[in-house]
């Protein structure tokens, strides 16, 4: 008989949902600090509702068997698949992409619930795979699969978004232990994949923003204006913040697109390096919890999960923060669970209900 072991005995997955619930709730103040004198002050309220709904969806995930979910990867990918074809043809542009469904009362973004499918599908192909290392003809269909959805979502243009999806690749690719030719093979491609794509798919917008945030100052007025008037809000911060509700950067709105992608840089105006530095923390102790099921797993399907999903929070984290502090160029990512997005929180929370069974799963005997 199997020995189950229930959830609310388990410190460690509490634990993890406390850091998770402390990360939103300070992304809902800094929505609500961003928004509140504006005509979007209702958007703090829509997070509250949408916060709500994904932690009772972690709560259902989380014990929830994730090889049953395996199972269905592959209808879930062909869902994706038609819907992200779909969104070219009745998306609605929103941010300058064709990213979103809009309902009445509801604005729905495949391919941040793509990221979640896209996890369970190459866990499920890469499990499949009864070999101690992992060789070129291994990674070729799983990444020809990969490649679809990219694709799809980099047409819309949403570059930022498809570029989220490489991370989960080489993150399960990783634990797979790829072999030492294959790796060499791999970086070769992505050189000429790089080359390639700066010269005959990015758009001069992109390029700007890549080369703007070398020297943003030189381009303040254009390009450069969203990462310079960020770094002035996160310098004008200090030790102790400005206080809640009182960041002029933030609050005179030069800081631009600041209750999603920037929304770091108020918080850092605010709270100044203190609050920086206790939000780091909880971010810190959220990712070598999660990092932990990787070595927990009981089978590969669980540590590929973990992998893929690790991988992804980590580059969103450190993406954001680096294009907010003038280290990387503009993208569009959002800081996980603070920013601002419905459907961003729902596909993070669900990813961590799945990480917190794979964890549970361990006592369960085989």
């Amino acid at each position: 008989m199997k020995n189950r072991i229930n959830l609310s005995f388990d410190l460690s997955n509490w634990a993890t949902l406390l850091l998770t619930l402390l990360l939103s709730l300070i992304g809902i103040l800094f929505i609500y600090s961003t928004t509140h004198n504006s005509s979007d002050s209702h958007l703090f309220v829509k997070q509250i509702l949408w916060l709500l709904l994904a932690t009772v969806i972690l709560l259902l995930i989380s014990n929830y068997d994730y090889n049953k979910l395996i199972r269905f990867a592959p209808i879930l990918y062909l869902i994706l698949i038609i819907s992200l074809a779909l969104l070219t043809l009745l998306g609605s542009f929103f941010g300058g992409a064709r990213s979103w469904f809009f309902l009445k009362y509801l604005a729905i973004q495949p391919s941040e619930l793509g990221k979640i499918i896209t996890i369970l599908f190459m866990a499920k192909l890469f499990s499949e795979l009864d070999r101690p290392q992992l060789y070129f003809k291994d990674i070729i269909k799983p990444a020809i699969l990969l490649a679809i959805p990219v694709a799809l979502i980099a047409i819309q243009p949403d570059m930022g978004t498809a570029l989220t999806y490489i991370p989960i690749f080489l993150g399960i690719l990783f634990v797979g232990r790829l072999r030492t030719r294959v790796i060499i093979v791999l970086i070769i491609l992505l050189v000429v994949f790089v080359f390639l794509a700066w010269s005959f798919v990015l758009k001069p917008y992109q390029k700007d923003r890549i080369t703007t945030f070398i020297n943003p100052e030189e381009y303040k007025q254009g390009s450069g204006y969203q990462i310079y008037q960020s770094k002035i809000a996160i310098g004008s911060g200090g030790f102790w913040g400005k206080g809640y509700l009182k960041g002029t950067q933030s609050q005179l709105k030069f800081v631009p697109e600041q209750h999603t992608d920037f929304i770091f840089s108020v918080l850092a105006e605010e709270t100044g390096l203190v609050g920086v530095t206790i939000t780091m923390g909880l971010y810190l102790a959220l990712f070598l919890s999660l990092f932990n099921t990787t070595l927990l797993a009981r089978d590969k399907a669980g540590l590929f999960i973990a992998a893929g999903f690790v991988s992804l929070l980590s580059f969103h984290f450190l993406i954001n923060v680096g294009m907010v502090v003038g280290l990387m160029p503009t993208t569009g990512i959002p800081l996980p669970l603070i920013s601002y997005g419905g459907s961003s929180l729902l596909s993070t929370y669900i990813g961590i209900g799945i990480l917190i069974n794979v964890r549970s799963k361990r006592f369960v005997n085989i």
